[in-house]
């Protein structure tokens, strides 16, 4: 039984392939839009699948938004300048450790990077140009230290949390 669900998962990956391969043939560079969707697709239906590998759901989460931000421009669903392809990059990777966090459960620490990349992400689209994007984008790497010293406390509570139960 398990050999006949392995065939058709195969066959299903084989046929994604080929639509996806006929679309580029047809369209060209046209087509990446669809080629991301496709990928993103595939990566989330290896990661959902009983047994699959979760860790998939991250590059799968980032694959589809870009590919559908891809395909609502090419096809003038939403017009937006393309340097607003960052911000959706950023929320992309933010979507996607949340992605990993909501199915996998594996612990708060990917609400840290979700949730900064997803303010990044907010920041970039209340932005009207991508100089200011930029400056403020400086402005806010400028305070690492203040994101290190963060970080260490958290290590800090972390241990001493696990010195007193262990």
């Amino acid at each position: 039984m398990a050999e006949k669900r392995k065939s058709i998962g195969c066959l299903g990956r084989a046929l994604l392939a080929l639509v996806l391969a006929l679309l580029f043939y047809r369209y060209g560079w046209i087509s990446w839009g669809w080629w991301l969707l496709g990928f993103g697709i595939v990566f989330y239906a290896s990661g959902l699948r009983t047994g699959g590998n979760r860790e998939f759901l991250f590059p799968g989460t980032i694959l589809i938004v870009i590919g559908f931000a891809v395909l609502l421009r090419q096809y003038q669903f939403v017009d937006f300048q393309l340097w607003r392809i960052w911000p959706i990059l950023f929320g992309a990777l933010g979507l996607g450790f949340i992605m990993v966090w909501s199915v996998h459960q594996i612990g708060n620490w990917a609400l840290i990077p979700g949730g900064l990349l997803l303010f990044v992400s907010g920041a970039g689209f209340s932005n009207i140009s991508f100089v200011r994007y930029q400056v403020w984008l400086r402005r806010i790497f400028d305070l690492w230290p203040l994101l290190l010293i963060f970080i260490v406390i958290l290590l800090i509570v972390h241990f001493r949390r696990v010195r007193i139960k262990g």
